[in-house]
């Protein structure tokens, strides 16, 4: 069923993290257009949805086999894949395996609700503002002191991956990553990948996701 402005979109939020899906809930919480049916964490969704809103926290190259397989569900009606890294060469992949929509996690709660609505009513929307991630979401390592970056680059150093398949993950450069590595080290005061592979082991709200060529 396509959505009128009488009825409320069925949003199911999905991603590896819960803690991820409840900051997003949160954002949408003051929004009575928007109901959360399902928070699919490390699953498909279950429930009937309007939109399945795709979090690319942790995801390589943008999770795109996960989106794929979202798209193709037919309990899912639109997929929008919401993201820190949207990027042009980010935003044509997503599109390119048939993704409805790339929302930029930039957006404030109120311009994030409107695509959704815009994407239930049948709208491609692709909305990139730019900016900062917004304080009402959330992330693993957050009580820690870790920014969205840094948390996101730890999650995926856990999993044992190289400089390159990190850059690749996160459509950065090499140079980038290893920038970004040295901060991370002094963050946690650690010396190598071992010792911060392990602080993220050690602590609630991460997990480990394999991460191939």
């Amino acid at each position: 069923m396509r959505v009128t402005a009488k009825h409320s979109v069925r949003v199911a939020l999905v991603n590896d993290y819960e803690i991820v899906l409840a900051g997003i809930a949160r954002m949408l919480e003051p929004f009575p257009q928007i109901r959360i049916v399902d928070m699919a964490a490390q699953r498909e969704p279950i429930r009937v949805a309007d939109v399945a809103l795709f979090d690319t926290y942790s995801h390589r190259g943008l999770g795109l086999d996960r989106v794929k397989q979202l798209i193709g569900d037919p309990r899912v009606g639109a997929t929008a894949i919401y993201t820190f890294h949207p990027r042009t060469d980010a935003v044509r992949a997503a599109l390119d395996v048939g993704a409805d929509g790339v929302l930029a996690k930039a957006l404030t709660s109120r311009q994030l609700s409107e695509a959704l609505v815009r994407l239930a009513q049948g709208e491609r929307v692709i909305e990139l503002a730019e900016g900062r991630l917004k304080t009402e979401a959330d992330w693993p390592g957050r009580s820690d002191r870790l920014t969205y970056k840094e948390s996101e680059l730890l999650s995926m150093l856990a999993t044992g991956a190289t400089n390159r398949q990190l850059a690749h993950a996160l459509f950065i450069s090499e140079n980038t990553v290893k920038t970004r590595l040295r901060l991370l080290f002094s963050k946690l005061g650690v010396t190598n990948r071992t010792q911060a592979a392990a602080f993220s082991i050690g602590h609630e709200g991460f997990t480990t996701q394999r991460i191939s060529d």
